[in-house]
């Protein structure tokens, strides 16, 4: 057989076989470029012929043997286990430390918030190790435990929307600049009640020198006054990654702090029906996918509010804050997309429940934003109409009007305390009073839930008929916020005062016979058997008080602008009879209010603090004692300056100025670590100086504004008197850029112009 027919049969497939061709090299470890892109790799270094071709960069994983017998470098496997005993090292660490951190707790006791106070329920305390569950992160949440965690790893974490510190001296912003400008407070403010001060003060010191704290030691022996410290900055602790927003602390944690919620705001506001907020927390138990996100964010926000409300005598405020702080943003995360998309009632009571919440931090404008927000959706879905409430089931009604008087009562407390414009008018309460749930609920409750249900109603109601007085002394007395200049004559504003007077006379009358308002005395002595009823009586009287004092403050301000525009050298005389006659009284029932919120305050805050639940959120407690500590400096002030205000009988300058004592020491017993406290506490000391200047001349007559100091006076001079003097900042920026008090916008210290000790002077 020739060449060419043996090549030929070789070549026919059917006839013979191909002959063996050589094997592909095997290669122990591709390159990393060929392995990320699934193709075949030469082996070649120290580039592969792929690599070489695409011209891409060609690595290896390290192996000191030679390519042809590495199937896995030995070094990249002992690397990974030296990580690993690291690791297990390191949690081994970790274990040991939270042991020794939870032996010192349990050294130094439990932490415990208010529980209920009705005496028919008991709620477990909440330790200091479940109180730090709540900062408990999901990825260390058991897997097999049935506590409702609602983690999910695709969650996005939520945005941090922390306050940011001052790095000075460890406490939040008071007022941020931008927002300064843009905010106004008008007349029935605190801020504009001080405003008012610093013009008369301002306007006395012209002549007479300025005013400068005394140097060197100072002694308060007089006002028995412990000063206020500041406290070196704490060092910055570092960011936590931020759970999911579905995530809940422990079953235990958060059923406690329903309790307290419902026990504490939810009795004073309570548009939150309870049984049927429970029974939707044991679905989401069950079936966590039934659940909507807002109700979600409602829940968050009960559990922020019942421990950012709480005064525990042993618990920290700023450890409190932010807790409370993790709620809130959760809440927000889960709720702010549906809050500008839709309309619910859970919509409406979450506004809400923020709205409360932010009265205790310090920003007035976002305070204010998500209540208008919250009004505005409440009218859209009808709640104020009782057409519309119609078509809905009794207790579903029931709830519903009560959600919207709980806007109603939030619009005139941010009206009084802000100064703002109301942005319900009365006219738009026409629905009737709230009534009891007993008749409506589709199950019985328990003797003892009927009463405790019952006496929230009662209260609900005597708050509702106060807030509205409050809402016609802002009408009536102070030109409804509007600060359009239209001032009353002397005689218009006794008529309208007297007028106010007997309207919450009538309201003292109309209120329940197991609910009069409670004595100062009370609580020096021995209170009720019903704890709960005692409560409400008190908060009761605080609110009326403050509304006493809001009323007659008006004819304050009235004698200070007499003193302001009297001629220089000249004794400040009244204009009209028609003052004259309301002077005597409006001085006797400031002197007795503020006598009465501070004598309460200072007897919840005596022994072991456990009226301290007696006294509600301590915010609230907070504005009612600093502003009746206001009025009774401008009362001081005014009985030196003037001879037409005379105290009451049984009272005189000192003991007027030992209730304003009191008042210092019972704020420093409120709230443990609070630095708006602090920052209160601060102002009002100052103000004792200012006392001290003002009898630093002939104590037998009025000090006018013409009278010289002598030479070896310790008052010295100052270009600016009021600087050294404003509680809340320097004269002439307080003018322009006002503070937002009731949420506690405070400047800083150096814009203050004081010294921090009144012992080492500051430059201004």
């Amino acid at each position: 057989m020739s060449a060419e027919g043996a090549l030929s049969n070789q070549s026919s497939p059917a006839e013979t076989p191909r002959p063996a061709q050589s094997k592909r090299r095997r290669i122990g470890v591709a390159c990393i470029s060929c392995r990320n892109r699934k193709s075949r790799c030469s082996g070649q270094r120290p580039k592969c012929s792929t690599c070489s071709e695409l011209d891409l960069v060609c690595e290896y994983v390290s192996s000191s043997q030679p390519a042809k017998t590495v199937m896995v470098g030995k070094e990249h496997i002992q690397s990974i286990e030296d990580q690993l005993k690291n690791f297990q090292a390191l949690e081994h660490r970790l274990k040991s430390l939270e042991a020794q951190l939870e032996r010192q707790q349990q050294q130094q006791g439990t932490e415990y918030i208010p529980q209920q106070i009705s005496g028919q329920t008991d709620t477990a305390p909440l330790t200091n190790r479940n109180l730090n569950n709540v900062f408990d992160s999901p990825e260390h949440i058991d897997a097999h435990s049935t506590d409702p965690q609602l983690t999910s790893p695709s969650d996005a974490p939520t945005a941090s929307l922390a306050e940011s510190k001052d790095p000075t001296d460890g406490m939040g912003h008071f007022l941020f600049a931008d927002e300064e400008n843009r905010a106004s407070f008008g007349p029935s403010s605190s801020i504009a009640f001080t405003s008012d001060l610093s013009h008369t003060l301002w306007s006395l010191s012209q002549n007479r020198g300025s005013f400068v704290p005394s140097q060197g030691n100072m002694s308060f022996s007089e006002f028995h006054i412990a000063r206020v410290s500041r406290h070196s900055s704490p060092a910055p602790e570092p960011e936590r990654a931020a759970p999911s927003i579905y995530y809940l602390p422990a079953d235990g944690v958060v059923t406690g702090l329903i309790d307290n919620y419902f026990a504490d705001t939810g009795l004073l506001f309570p548009y939150l029906h309870e049984e049927s907020f429970r029974n939707t927390y044991a679905q989401l138990k069950s079936n966590a996918m039934a659940i909507s996100r807002t109700w979600l964010g409602l829940l968050n926000m009960v559990l922020a509010i019942a421990t950012h409300a709480s005064t525990s005598p042993i618990s920290d405020a700023e450890i409190r804050s932010e807790k409370a702080g993790q709620f809130y943003r959760r809440a927000n995360s889960l709720c702010n997309d549906h809050v500008m998309n839709g309309a619910s009632l859970e919509i409406v009571q979450y506004l809400l429940l923020v709205s409360q919440y932010r009265q205790g931090t310090k920003s007035s404008a976002q305070t204010w934003a998500t209540h208008g927000l919250a009004v505005k959706v409440a009218l859209q879905l009808g709640l104020h109409s009782s057409e519309a409430l119609k078509k809905f089931p009794p207790l579903e009604r029931e709830i519903r009007k009560r959600t919207w008087f709980g806007c109603i009562v939030l619009d005139r407390s941010l009206s009084m305390t802000l100064g703002r414009p109301a942005s319900i008018p009365e006219s738009y309460s026409r629905l009737e009073l709230p009534s009891y749930y007993d008749g409506i609920e589709p199950w019985p409750r328990q003797p003892w839930q009927l009463q405790r249900c019952r006496h929230s109603t009662d209260f609900f109601c005597a708050t509702i008929r106060l807030y509205a007085i409050i809402g016609d002394t802002i009408d009536l007395l102070y030109g409804s916020n509007l600060g359009c200049g239209d001032e009353l004559t002397d005689y218009e504003l006794v008529i309208r005062t007297l007028k106010l007077r007997r309207r919450i006379n009538e309201w003292c009358k109309q209120l329940p016979p197991h609910m009069p308002i409670i004595k100062a005395e009370e609580h020096r002595g021995h209170l009720g058997s019903d704890q709960l009823l005692d409560r409400l009586r008190t908060i009761l009287a605080l609110r009326y008080h403050n509304l006493r004092i809001l009323i007659h403050r008006a004819v304050l301000v009235r004698l200070l602008k007499v003193i302001n525009n009297s001629q220089t050298g000249s004794m400040p005389t009244l204009g009209t009879s028609e003052l004259t006659d309301v002077v005597v009284s409006t001085v006797e029932n400031c002197v007795d209010s503020s006598s009465e919120i501070i004598n309460i305050l200072h007897a919840a805050e005596q022994g072991n603090g456990e009226r301290r639940v007696m006294l509600g959120a301590w915010w609230f407690t907070l504005y009612y004692a600093f502003d009746a500590a206001l009025v009774l400096f401008t009362i001081l002030l005014l009985l030196r300056r003037t001879t037409y205000v005379t105290l009451p009988p049984l009272c005189t300058p000192e003991s007027v100025k030992e209730l304003f004592t009191k008042c210092i020491e019972a704020l420093g017993l409120l709230d443990k670590g609070n630095t708006t406290v602090k920052r209160c506490l601060q102002c009002l000391q100052k103000l004792t100086e200012v006392i001290r200047w003002t009898e630093s001349s002939h104590p037998q007559e009025p000090v006018v504004a013409n009278l010289e100091l002598s030479e070896n006076s310790h008052i010295g001079n100052l270009s600016d008197p009021f600087r050294a003097f404003s509680p809340l900042g320097s004269f002439d920026g307080f003018l322009h850029q006002d503070l937002s008090l009731f949420n506690f916008d405070f400047m800083t210290n150096d814009r203050m112009g004081f010294p921090d000790e009144f012992g080492q002077s500051r430059s201004l």
